[in-house]
């Protein structure tokens, strides 16, 4: 504790004091302002923090070389076949959703002529390839396991 002086009465007053002893004016108020102040620049701060981490973790999502319509169906078709791979989903129901991004990325192929479109079909036609012409699980597994890994390396290529 140290002494300091009022500033009305320049009497010696402990720096502990809110109010004067002598004159009784306030010398400091019991106020909440720095921690409310503190507590809005760090709220402030962790905004801009999740809203930069957002827009960095969307804008690195898709290769520079792929339309948005074929970077969709071929994350469609990595979901699938993860829940094929998993057993959330039997082998037809996964056959029979492949065979519709495929011919939703043939169509797209047609209308855009991009080589990357063209590169995620034959990834999505191999898994589904894999999948008609296996006939236990395991191979079938490790297979479209490849087969996937192939067209996850693809769709996300440029965050390696």
């Amino acid at each position: 504790m140290a002494l300091i002086k009022c500033p009305k009465c320049e009497s010696e007053v402990s720096d502990t004091e809110k109010i004067c002893p002598n004159c009784k004016i306030v010398l400091r108020e019991n106020s909440k302002r720095p921690i409310i102040f503190l507590f809005v620049v760090i709220s402030i701060f962790i905004i801009i923090l999740l809203s930069v981490s957002f827009y960095m973790s969307n804008t690195k999502g898709m290769p520079k070389d792929m339309d948005t319509d074929t970077y969709n169906l071929g994350v469609s078709a990595l979901s699938i076949t993860d829940d094929f791979i998993d057993t959330k989903i039997t082998l037809s129901e996964a056959q029979a959703k492949l065979e519709s991004i495929t011919s939703s990325l043939d169509q797209l192929y047609v209308t855009n002529k991009n080589k990357i479109t063209l590169s995620v079909k034959a990834d999505v036609t191999s898994i589904s390839t894999s999948l008609k012409s296996s006939s236990t699980y395991k191979y079938t597994s490790s297979t479209v396991t490849e087969k996937r890994n192939l067209l996850a390396r693809e769709i996300y290529k440029d965050l390696r």
